[in-house]
């Protein structure tokens, strides 16, 4: 719900590793009880549910349970551990045959219209006003719809689990259409003499979501290979279609599919499972009788041909169309054990597709496709496999076919190289090794990989083992496995298709007109009557959306009590040595045999002009071949030895200061202790070596991060965003800005586009910045590990040292230009981004923990009610950053001018706080949820680096803390101060609709393209 996962995108070799690894190894650290013993019999009943299996789930530590609840049909599955973060969660098979978004619209609607028990409006936001987690949510999935929510508070648990139940049975909704409006769709009209408009959060969220091409594409291919089924419609939605939904046809797709017989149950953790299956049958199901729900999910039959597809997406008129299209080549994969296949898959999609090692990439690179990217998608009664190349022009998509296809069956004739295999293999092993903790999401994942075979009427404990699936794979290295599946999935695979994504001019603006002129035919058609009424029945509507929930319908929701609370902040443990003359951290935390390093590079030697080049430099190394690998082996050895190394920017400021920072590039990789030596030589080797002479590799590099940079503009801009506002008073984010933002992409742009003549110019650059920021000189060492890790690296500490320079240079002084304080960048989108920011420091404020509290007011409270449930929003955000800057977000906006004036709102609001203690202490509670969040000791060590570079110490940690707890009304008031002072300067930009910018002009100073 507040971040839809409407693109199930493929899943890739990460989330496999994350998904594998917890399973082998959660129970390094954990006690074994629950894998030894279980007072529960099977073919028991329990408060109704009858136990049908249990098993000992030893690679999870934990016990799993299906029960079936005999009077209602309902299924449950549990798994029994010690986890402390327990999870719930309950989803319903809900097929779509149309494209209006029913179950999402459907799902949004039970969470915001509240219940019988419950009678809330916004009820999903009202709770988490006062709630310790944040990890609540519903999404919409093309087959199923699923309501989650974890928490640490047995009380909090009880409470969310009761909210959940009476939601999804009980519902609220039935009574009155107007959370169907607000949250579906609904006319607006203010006057006769006005437009009619379409407004409402789930039609401007899927007029954002299919915005971006890569969603489109998502879309088209479901529908190319399962025309005949429910994955052909755009279950989120199509805007085009969502007005021609009725409530009528909502709550009967409610009443057909919601019913516990079509329910399933989910429940993990430390939890006393007989008073929860007591709760759930006396409360709920034992209300209900058992009935034949028709959820069946239609297979779609195999193709005797592959099917052809070309759809289109609009681009700005003065866009250039050349090299933007993409194509993808999609098979249909129904194996016979689902979990095998996906998991086979997943590791043969990685190595043969997004690997620069496999032969495919490499043929593929040298004929002029650049951005290649696999993905094995298993959350489908029929899975499928996609490879996809983007950034290319629609005629080059037969040959992309023909590489794909010949370079595979040289694959299957001559087989894949065995070290390439290993390599795969060894990578993912090293990544489970040191994922051993459990986090804030394992309890929901595990959820999820037992819905990929419980939904399809599957063995539910399959996908729990995962971890057996890919010690299966081993058999790969000394027989053709990967070949065989290639054969019968590919190669010999007619289920099919080629989905050709390209670019037109003028199509948004065909779009919208068609809308406009079809709105204008439905004014014409209403009588004076019908008008006056449809002018009458939006007055009533915002009236009531306006209105604020009774003080009896809110004390019907439970309650959190800050007496019972004990927020801990744990000290992270950070040795700080001085190693010949390098200074180093050690967080001596346990990670099962491996060790993490972060090596930190200062960067602002750097000269000004070539800021760019760190975060290109960082982008390109371990791409580029090295004195001693091509890049093409590079991959493999170093799959075969780390888990990856990675190069990226960071930008460490002075808490509250806007001109003190620390620019970083920093490298990270991991290894188990008897490798540490190989990873550390090859961060040497990639430092010390890389050569930026391949004239072609280099364009390919640069092509394809323009390409990764405009769809991530055109996708979700909220980050670059975000930079780029606060960049106009701010140095820190202004040399961000430079560095990873818009700035950056105005650099990358230019070089791709005249790369011939900045050639030579492009290599002096990257060879100068790297000798700049890769010396000894410049260095921080990070180690998360055992001391035994830490030994290891100390060993071989000259391997890598003697392999960086010790040249010295100053850091550079950087002066900015700050002439520009508000400027739109305007796209063929149907929605916009709005932003507003302003210093804190330079009006003299200084950061307190108040202000989180702030950010849950503003977020929750104001900027909710005004943007989203008032304005059709999909969301809004407040945030401090850096401890010195404040900003305004709205995302997937259908306004502008009017998101301003809320901004400006702020003020009033602000002066006119005043909320009861017992409603003022909800907002302190949701604040210390950051307090309530399981993290791992790897990431732990990450966040000790961090304090580290920011100076951050426990007192300071204890002062924010105290500061949240003791935050009073009138601290609040006194923000009013900030917001009347800061606002006034009109820091603000808007990203996306082009018309709506250009009608608008008058607000900006400068209106950009905002794609070149």
């Amino acid at each position: 719900m507040k971040k839809l996962s409407l693109r199930t995108k493929s899943i890739s070799l990460v989330l496999l590793v994350t998904l594998i690894s917890t399973f082998l190894f959660s129970s390094v650290s954990f006690s074994i009880s629950y894998a030894e013993t279980s007072d529960l019999e099977v073919g028991e009943t329990y408060f109704g549910f009858k136990l049908v299996e249990e098993r000992n789930l030893e690679e999870l530590n934990s016990i799993g349970r299906v029960f079936y609840h005999e009077k209602s049909g309902a299924r449950l599955f549990q798994i029994e551990n010690d986890d402390q973060n327990k999870s719930f969660s309950i989803s319903f098979r809900t097929p779509v045959d149309n494209n209006k978004g029913i179950p999402h619209i459907l799902e949004h609607v039970l969470l915001t219209a509240g219940s019988e028990k419950y009678p809330v409006k916004q009820l999903f936001f009202e709770i988490l006003k006062g709630s310790l987690t944040k990890n609540i949510n519903g999404f919409t999935s093309p087959d199923k719809t699923t309501y989650i929510f974890s928490s640490m508070n047995d009380k909090e648990f009880d409470d969310l689990m009761d909210i959940y139940l009476s939601l999804v049975f009980n519902p609220a909704f039935y009574k009155d259409e107007k959370s169907f409006k607000v949250d579906g769709w609904h006319y607006k009209i203010e006057d006769k003499d006005g437009p009619l408009e379409y407004n409402g959060v789930v039609y401007n969220e899927m007029k954002g979501s299919l915005s971006s091409p890569d969603t489109l594409l998502y879309y088209s291919i479901l529908k190319s290979l399962y025309p005949d089924t429910n994955y052909a419609y755009e279950f989120g939605g199509n805007p085009s279609e969502i007005p021609d939904l009725t409530f009528e046809e909502l709550k009967n797709f409610y009443d057909k599919y919601y019913h516990p017989s079509n329910s399933y149950i989910y429940l993990y953790g430390d939890m006393d499972i007989l008073e929860k299956l007591d709760f759930i049958d006396e409360n709920y199901l034992s209300k209900f009788d058992g009935i034949d729900v028709d959820s069946k999910l239609i297979s779609q039959e195999a193709f005797k041909k592959r099917r052809d597809v070309t759809v289109e997406y609009p681009i700005g008129m003065e866009e250039s169309e050349e090299g933007k299209s993409s194509v993808s080549l999609n098979f249909a994969v129904d194996g016979e054990n689902r979990i095998d296949t996906w998991t086979s898959f997943n590791v043969l999609t990685y190595m043969l597709f997004n690997n620069p090692a496999s032969p495919v990439v490499q043929k593929l690179n040298s004929e002029g496709f650049y951005n290649i990217s696999g993905g094995f998608s298993p959350t489908f009664l029929q899975p499928f496999l996609s490879i996809t190349a983007r950034n290319i022009n629609p005629d080059m998509k037969e040959k992309f076919v023909d590489i794909v296809l010949s370079s595979l069956e040289d694959i299957v004739e001559n087989g894949i190289d065995k070290n390439l295999i290993k390599s795969t293999l060894n990578s993912v092993e090293l990544e489970l090794r040191q994922q051993y903790a459990r986090d804030i999401n394992t309890g929901i994942m595990y959820g999820e990989l037992v819905m990929l075979n419980w939904l399809y009427d599957k063995d539910p404990f399959a996908g729990l083992s995962i971890g057996e699936s890919f010690s299966k794979l081993n058999i790969a290295i000394d027989e053709p496995y990967f070949e065989e599946l290639i054969k019968e999935y590919i190669l010999d695979n007619d289920h099919s298709s080629l989905v050709l994504l390209k670019p037109r001019k003028g199509l948004m603006e065909e779009r919208l007109a068609a809308e406009a002129e079809k709105l204008e035919e439905i004014k014409k058609s209403l009588t004076d009557e019908e008008l006056e009424k449809l002018i009458k029945d939006y007055i009533e509507f915002t009236v009531w959306n306006n209105s604020p929930n009774s003080e009896e319908a809110l004390s019907t929701i439970p309650t959190l009590s800050l007496e019972d609370l004990r927020p801990n902040i744990e000290e992270i443990p950070t040795i700080v040595r001085n190693y010949y003359g390098i200074k180093v951290l050690h967080h001596p935390l346990f990670t099962n045999g491996v060790g993490k390093i972060n090596l930190y590079f200062d960067a602002s030697t750097v000269r000004q002009e070539q800021i760019p080049y760190i975060n290109l430099l960082a982008m390109v190394l371990g791409n580029l071949s090295t004195k001693n690998y091509h890049y093409t082996e590079l991959p493999i050895e170093k799959a075969m030895y780390t888990g990856g190394i990675y190069y990226n920017t960071r930008v460490f400021n002075k808490p509250g200061s806007n001109d003190e920072y620390y620019p970083k590039l920093v490298v990270s990789s991991m290894a188990t202790e008897d490798n540490i030596s190989n990873m550390l030589k090859l961060i040497g080797e990639e430092i010390k070596n890389t050569k930026f002479d391949d004239k072609e590799r280099l364009r390919q590099l640069i092509s394809v991060i323009k390409g990764n940079l405009e769809a991530e503009l055109i996708g979700g801009p909220i980050n670059m965003g975000a930079i780029r506002n606060i960049s106009y008073f701010s140095p820190s984010e202004k040399y961000l800005d430079t560095l990873t933002g818009f700035s950056y992409y105005d650099f990358i742009a230019d070089l791709d586009k005249n790369f011939d003549d900045k050639y030579e110019n492009i290599v002096k650059n990257l060879d100068y910045v790297k000798k700049a920021i890769f010396n000894r000189k410049n260095l921080v060492i990070s180690i998360t590990g055992e001391n035994e890790t830490y030994k290891a690296f100390e060993k071989n500490f000259f391997s890598l040292t003697n392999s960086i320079g010790s040249m010295v240079l100053p850091s550079q002084k950087y002066k900015f230009d700050f002439d520009v304080k508000n400027e739109a960048f305007a796209a063929p989108m149907d929605i916009l981004y709005n932003f507003a920011a302003f210093d804190l420091t330079e009006l003299g404020y200084e950061y307190t923990g108040k202000m989180e509290v702030l950010n849950n007011l503003l977020q929750l409270d104001y900027l909710f009610n005004e943007l989203r449930i008032k304005g059709g929003a999909y969301g809004a955000i407040s945030a401090i950053l850096n401890e010195n800057s404040f900003i305004l977000i709205s995302y997937m906006d259908p306004n502008l001018r009017e998101t301003y004036d809320v901004y400006k709102g702020l003020v009033d609001y602000l002066k006119n706080f005043n909320l009861s203690e017992e409603d003022f202490e909800k907002y302190i509670i949701s604040s210390l949820a950051q307090y309530y969040m399981p993290v791992s000791n790897m990431a732990k060590g990450d966040l000790g680096d961090s304090y580290y570079f920011y100076g951050t110490k426990m007192d300071d940690l204890n002062r924010v803390l105290d500061e949240i707890l003791n935050t009073r009304p009138e601290d609040i008031r006194d923000f009013a101060k900030i917001f009347q002072k800061g606002l006034k300067d009109k820091y603000i930009l808007s990203i996306g609709n082009e018309k709506i910018i250009l009608d608008n002009g008058d607000v900006f100073n400068k209106i950009n393209n905002l794609i070149k």
